[in-house]
């Protein structure tokens, strides 16, 4: 049995509930309270809501068994202590490193694209920059007037 299918199974107990009665309270099927308490499946979040009013637990008692007024200790079904779960890992230094050295190359590669640009506009000469721009304006007449490109 699991931490959870554990805990199901004694709250059950302790209102002195069978399987069937309770999973007629729920309305599901007597397996699916075996099979919840005995670790081979979950019950759905909308039956764990339902289960924790039941047996007036916090729901985070039936998930993860820390036990209301334990002082934030952690404790299994059984009112046992356990250690907290891990805490996520974090990024070490050298993980934090491994990110730097590959930022660095990227800003690289980015740096060295874009020299080869500059340089190949180099070879095609100096840029124009007049070009394309208005070579002549020549009055027609009175308020009208011709552009020429």
């Amino acid at each position: 049995m699991t931490d959870l299918g554990n805990e199901l199974a004694r709250l059950r107990r302790e209102k002195d509930l069978s399987q069937q009665e309770l999973a007629d309270i729920l309305r599901v099927s007597r397996q699916a309270v075996s099979r919840w308490e005995n670790g081979t499946a979950i019950p759905t979040m909308e039956n764990m809501i339902f289960l924790a009013r039941l047996h007036d637990v916090q729901l985070d008692e039936l998930v993860d068994g820390r036990k209301e007024g334990s002082g934030g200790e952690w404790r299994t079904a059984e009112g046992k202590a356990a250690a907290a779960p891990e805490e996520p890992r974090r990024g070490t230094w050298k993980d934090k490193a491994r990110w730097a050295l590959l930022l660095l190359c990227a800003f690289a590669l980015g740096a060295m694209i874009c020299l080869a640009v500059v340089r190949e506009r180099a070879k095609e000469g100096p840029l124009d920059l007049m070009k394309d721009t208005v070579k002549e304006v020549n009055p027609v007449s009175e308020g009208e007037f011709s552009i020429q490109w």
